[in-house]
């Protein structure tokens, strides 16, 4: 499934979207930095399309790069603007685990994955807007699943 889902990626945003792909190391390098493991969805997502390259899809996403992929306290605490999300640090227990990887429509909503020192099955993905949030997908295929077939559920 992961695989069809990135070939589809690959096909709409090849033209848009040039970027530097990260590399096995750097992701053990993240990994270490972090003390958390990247399932593997999201890190094949890293090696063959590491984002959108600061750019917005034809969807009003725009995808980080690993280098600009950091928890949420790192990404989102500062951020000037609407909605504010000072506060989240706040709301949203995991913040510290919890990495934003994708925005929609400038930063209207942010997405976040839960990221642990284990393997697990589940790696939750959350949606958020200021200092709410709610949990939108189990896992990283299950986000970009909904991001292909049925955006709307990816909304607050």
């Amino acid at each position: 499934m992961l695989e069809n889902q990135l070939t589809q990626l690959e096909t709409e945003w090849s033209s848009q979207f040039m970027n530097v792909l990260a590399s096995e190391n750097d992701i053990l390098s993240f990994q270490l930095k972090y003390n958390i493991l990247i399932p593997n969805d999201l890190k094949v997502f890293f090696l063959r399309l590491n984002g959108t390259n600061g750019k917005y899809d034809g969807r009003f996403f725009e995808f980080f790069s690993l280098k600009e992929f950091q928890n949420i306290d790192e990404k989102l605490k500062n951020k000037d603007g609407s909605p504010d999300y000072s506060n989240i640090v706040n709301t949203f227990d995991g913040y510290k685990t919890t990495f934003v990887f994708a925005n929609f429509d400038f930063y209207l909503f942010s997405y976040a994955i839960r990221l642990y020192e284990d393997k697990t099955s589940n790696n939750e993905v959350y949606v958020l807007c200021g200092d709410e949030y709610g949990k939108v997908a189990n896992s990283f295929t299950e986000f970009v699943d909904l991001y292909l077939n049925n955006l709307e559920k990816l909304l607050f």
